[in-house]
């Protein structure tokens, strides 16, 4: 029984902290104890918050996730486009055609061509402010030619050629008509009297008569003007003359001539 009351005596060698009246007051160490406890609370909240933030960040749709999503979409369609294993994106020619102009004598060859092996579409072209001539290419087409007639003196060609991806190009050009020669054939008795005339010189001529030859010696030629005679045969004489000058122009005769019996 002694023991137990020694138990609840007040040591005094024990909690120096406490007031020497003995008054019940807490020990300094708790508020110690107490500010460890708030600073853990706040790093807490703080802990708490920030994952909060997090998850809600989370949940929204950066732009760089878009971007990403963006990326993914265009390369589903490129790997939908080039099934056949072909991963390039093929696009489409922008090359101009090639528009040429070639004069040849009293014509004019007109040339679009392409470079690249795309096909063309058409090819369009008009003399001075006259009406417009279009020519469509057709199926696996690279090249259009066509050949027109220059008439003397000064004139403007305009061409436009279109390529099938709608690609054009667009000549406008002055060419000078060069001057053709003449034929006169008139009657006289039984001859037909021919007369071929030039501003510079007949460097070539060929006479049909009948479907039959007419020969000129070199020697004639190289002149601006050859006359000659052609005897007619009995009945219908049908007669054919191309002559080129010296420039490379060209004029023909066709007709006909009745010998009596």
């Amino acid at each position: 029984m002694n023991q137990i009351l020694s138990m609840n005596q007040q040591n005094p060698n024990f909690g120096s902290n406490y007031n020497a009246g003995g008054n019940g007051k807490r020990p300094k160490n708790s508020k110690a104890v107490k500010r460890i406890f708030i600073v853990l609370l706040i790093v807490l909240i703080c802990i708490l918050c920030i994952g909060l933030g997090t998850g809600l960040l989370n949940k929204s749709r950066p732009s760089g996730a878009i971007e990403s999503e963006a990326i993914e979409d265009v390369n589903n369609i490129v790997a939908q486009q080039n099934e056949s294993g072909d991963n390039t994106i093929a696009s489409e020619d922008s090359t101009q055609p090639v528009i040429e102009l070639t004069q040849q004598g009293s014509k004019l060859l007109v040339t679009a061509k392409t470079t690249t092996g795309t096909k063309l579409s058409y090819m369009m072209y008009k003399w001075d402010a006259g009406d417009e001539t279009r020519i469509d290419a057709t199926d696996d087409q690279t090249t259009i030619e066509t050949t027109t007639s220059v008439s003397e003196g000064s004139h403007t060609i305009t061409v436009m050629a279109v390529n099938e991806n709608g690609v054009e190009a667009n000549r406008q050009q002055t060419i000078i008509g060069i001057k053709k020669p003449k034929i006169s054939v008139t009657k006289n008795g039984d001859y037909l009297v021919v007369s071929l005339t030039d501003d510079k010189a007949i460097v070539s001529a060929n006479i049909m008569l009948n479907n039959k030859p007419i020969v000129l010696t070199e020697d004639r030629f190289g002149v601006p003007k050859i006359e000659f005679m052609i005897p007619m045969y009995s009945g219908a004489n049908v007669l054919t003359i191309t002559v080129t000058n010296q420039d490379g122009a060209t004029e023909t005769f066709n007709g006909q001539a009745i010998k009596s019996s």
